[in-house]
This record gives C-alpha cells, structure tokens and sequence, in this order.
C-alpha cells in the first residue's frame, strides 16, 4: 500500500503532489559554481513539492551587498527559481531570525531594543520579503526557532521588557503577531509559513504552555503552515501519546510540517500518525541510495531500506 507520504495535500497556496519537503538552509551562493552543486534534485522522483531555501545575502540583509552584484545575483536566483517551477517545485525562502543580523551591535538582547528599533526590524523583514517576491519565491518561511529573535520575544527567560512586548504570554506574542502579520500583507496569508521549537531540550512543561498559547493565536492568521523542529528524536508514538505534543497538536489544527529524524521511514510514519502532515528534510542526502529507497517507498515497498 502506498504511504500516506506520497500523497498530495494543499498546504495554504500550493497544491502539492507529495509531503515530503526539501530544506537548504545554507546559503549557497549562485554566483559560485560549487555552491550551485547543492540545489536541491529536480528529477522526478522529488518534483511537486514544496522546498525552502535559505538565499543568504539575496534576502538578508541585502544592503551588504553592492547594487551590481545585487542585481547579478537576483537574476540568477530568478533563473533558479523558474527552473524549480518547470520542476513543479514550490520554492519558499526562509527568512533569519538571527538578532545580530538585525542589532549587530546590540550586547543586551532584547531588552535594550526602543520602539523604533522594533519597527525598523518588522520593517526589514517586510523588505526581505518584497525582495524574495521580486526573484521570484512563491512565499517565505520566518525563522522562529530557538534562539531567533522572535523566540527571544516569546520566552520569559529571555524577555524581561515591561512594555506592551513583555511581561505576561499575552503580551510577549505581541511582535510574533504583528510580524507575520506584516508578512502576510506582502505575500499573503496563504504563502507565509513560520519555523517554531517547542521542544528544543524534550518538553519542558513552561515552554510547551507558551507554545500552546503561541499556536492558538497563530490559528487567527490563517497562514499556510507552521514548521515544527523536533530536535530530540521523538517518535511518532511519543508525539501522539506525550501530553505536551498532544495539546500542542489540538492547539492548532492547520498544517504541520516536522523536521527531525532524517529517514523516510520516520517521514511515512510521522504523517500515517496524522501527528503532522508533511515532514521537512534538511539538506537531504540526494544520492543514488537515497533516490531508490525513495523509489521503493513510493511505490508501496513497506520496507524501503531492504
């Protein structure tokens, strides 16, 4: 019998032919041949679906970069990004989370940032996006994983503002909220995707609340997905069985998309689980083994590594 894997779904604007999603997060940089060696495979047995991409300097910040070698390398993302759409691929870029890139000479975190200083970094996001847009990237995923500045804003740890960004949950969702929400006037609603850790250490109780609390307000902004790291290697038992993944899952009833343990048999038993709906592969080893086990698979081996 066919995996569930090899299934199509609608994830917001795309209508994919399979849930299995391609990730290259490391910036490779299309104006160096070697780099380009890493794109992500465009045959047929990987062609349909969603890929998220990392563009670097294309995107983030952009004003690092000379006007010419800007406009050189824009053309050149813009080539690659029709090349994935003749592929039937559907490419998204991952907007960073990284504070330094945003405050590089900020030492105190979050706290120190001013009113304007907030704009201006929801400002910067939504020119990465209109530049993602104009190179031709059918949406973008926003970095809200661990230790990214979004996070930063959610955790009490991490956040010990007093003004309408911090104190109680309700008020730290606040910049997460007003920052996809920019993004979603860019793009739309349908193509905006947004990467969270809930379980960066195993669940912790206090970070899986607000995880909770995150996910039931992200459910009034109707974006395409939300993108879970499972950075611990939690089976599909656990995740359907632990309280934390269960309320988690309950929390939000759109789309999930989980990265984790890099194997198609965790990727067919995650999504028959129904605990997630699609699952992320980073930096796939795209290799004769790996394209015939995924040839297995899909066509209904229950075994695909023998």
């Amino acid at each position: 019998m066919k995996s569930k894997l090899f299934t199509p779904i609608n994830i917001g604007a795309f209508d994919l032919e399979h849930r299995l999603v391609q990730e290259w997060p490391l910036a490779a940089d299309p104006l160096d041949a070697a780099a380009n060696q890493s794109m992500p495979c465009s045959g047929p047995l990987l062609s349909g679906g969603l890929v998220l991409h990392d563009p670097g300097a294309l995107i983030w910040p952009a004003q690092t970069l000379p006007l010419d070698e800007f406009d050189r390398m824009e053309s050149i993302w813009r080539n690659l990004m029709h090349q994935a759409k003749t592929s039937r691929q559907s490419p998204l870029a991952r907007l960073r989370g990284d504070l330094t890139l945003q405050v590089p000479d900020q030492p105190d975190g979050i706290l120190a940032l001013s009113q304007r200083d907030i704009e201006r970094i929801i400002a910067d996001y939504v020119d990465a996006a209109y530049r993602a847009k104009s190179s031709g990237f059918d949406g973008v995923e926003l970095d809200g994983s661990s230790g990214s500045i979004t996070d930063l804003f959610l955790m009490r740890t991490t956040n010990p503002r007093s003004d309408r960004y911090g104190g109680p949950i309700a008020q730290r969702l606040n910049f997460a909220l007003e920052l996809v929400d920019a993004l979603t006037q860019v793009v739309g609603r349908d193509r905006v995707g947004i990467r969270l850790s809930p379980f960066p250490h195993g669940f912790d109780q206090e970070r899986s609340q607000i995880y909770d609390k995150v996910l039931s307000s992200l459910r009034d902004q109707e974006i395409a997905y939300i993108h879970l790291e499972l950075t611990e290697h939690l089976s599909a038992r656990v995740l359907n069985l632990a309280l934390p993944a269960k309320a988690l899952r309950g929390a939000y009833p759109g789309i999930f998309v989980a990265s984790g343990q890099q194997s198609l048999p965790f990727a067919m038993e995650l999504v028959e689980s129904r605990w997630a709906d699609a699952v992320c592969f980073v930096n796939p080893v795209v290799d004769a083994q790996f394209l015939n086990e995924l040839q297995q698979a899909q066509q209904g081996d229950p075994d695909p590594l023998n």
